[in-house]
């Protein structure tokens, strides 16, 4: 089993990746998490997630603030840039996000 500083610096790789990556820009950290670690097999949590895309220069959209997804109110990581009338407020990051998933 891979100690907990090799799963961050494997973390750190593959968050490198992810703009070119993943299909969608609006991502939460768990959903991130879900997708770097489908099994649950490594001692990493979204937190860590979310603190290797900060400590990497990703955004969060609405001003930081947690959107409504689903039943849950999750902050959104903008994996690619988009246009600030598709993240700006908590309104349009969360039809954004929607729209997205909904292609």
């Amino acid at each position: 089993m891979k100690t907990y500083k090799e799963q961050k610096q494997e973390l750190a790789d593959w968050i490198k990746a992810l703009p070119s990556a993943l299909p969608f820009a609006l991502y939460s950290s768990a959903e991130l998490l879900k997708l770097f670690d489908p099994d649950c097999t490594t001692r990493l949590s979204a937190y860590n997630v979310g603190q290797e895309l900060k400590r990497q220069g990703f955004k969060l959209a609405a001003d930081s603030l947690p959107c409504q997804i689903g039943d849950k109110q999750v902050r959104l990581w903008m994996i690619r840039e988009l246009n600030e009338s598709q993240y700006g407020r908590q309104s349009e990051a969360v039809q954004t996000y929607n729209e997205e998933r909904m292609k």
